[in-house]
């Protein structure tokens, strides 16, 4: 399938479920496939700024990127047609406030490094790397040595931290996409997942999804973050 289908297909939540797995692989390996989610990324989130000005700026800025935004806009028929879309229902951003983006900024932090992780040979240089960035903040060097550790072992936990760096550093898409897998899987994180899941869902304005992870995580972990979900639940209802 084309990339274009399958990142529509995407946004109208219409994917199989062996259609989600293949937007995951392309997410974590086809880099052409990133810069089209990116770019409708950008388009969307230029089109919910609240102030005319900061998107005639922000708008402007695209166009610096290593692929050139406004030529592949002319000739990428997904972007014309969100911007059309965006256009129709861009009024309503403008007056409103982004309520669901201040509870994420509200309620998310980076998570701590708490796992250890014990592998033998030249495999624990690039864990031990990639851990010191993440320490560090450094999320983009901390995302590259993750990737490389888990090309070398494929480690959930590892997988965990480095979901927890893309969402660092707001590639929200791509760590989405790996979260769903990880809910699947046996590690050390399952109701950190589900927070995080929830979290992401509140920035995409999706309650009811945010609702079912976070009443997930109560019944994995009811010490995680109690007070937390408590209060958004309250917020979300």
């Amino acid at each position: 399938m084309q990339h274009e289908e399958l990142i529509q297909k995407y946004f109208n939540n219409t994917l199989t479920p062996d259609e989600s797995k293949e937007v995951s692989k392309r997410l974590e390996t086809n880099s052409e496939f990133q810069t089209l989610f990116n770019e409708y990324k950008d388009v969307q989130t230029a089109f919910q700024l609240n102030e005319k000005e900061t998107l005639k700026d922000y708008l402007s800025t695209l166009d610096q990127k290593a692929i050139p935004f406004y030529k592949r806009l002319l000739t990428n028929k997904l972007l014309l047609t969100t911007i059309a879309s965006c256009l129709i229902i861009g009024v309503f951003y403008f007056n409103s406030k982004n309520t669901f983006s201040d509870l994420f900024e509200t309620y998310y932090d980076s998570y701590p490094n708490v796992y250890q992780p014990v592998i033998r040979g030249n495999e624990i240089n690039k864990n031990a790397d990639a851990f010191k960035a993440y320490e560090n903040e450094d999320y983009l060097n901390a995302e590259q040595a993750f990737k490389i550790a888990l090309e070398a072992n494929d480690d959930d936990n590892i997988r965990f931290y480095y979901v927890m760096s893309l969402l660092n550093q707001n590639k929200t898409i791509q760590a989405k996409h790996i979260l769903d897998t990880l809910k699947t899987k046996e590690h050390n994180f399952l109701a950190e997942v589900y927070w995080y899941s929830a979290l992401i869902a509140i920035k995409d304005k999706n309650d009811s999804e945010a609702i079912q992870n976070l009443n997930t995580v109560k019944k994995l972990n009811s010490n995680f973050k109690a007070n937390e979900i408590i209060e958004l639940l309250n917020k979300l209802k």
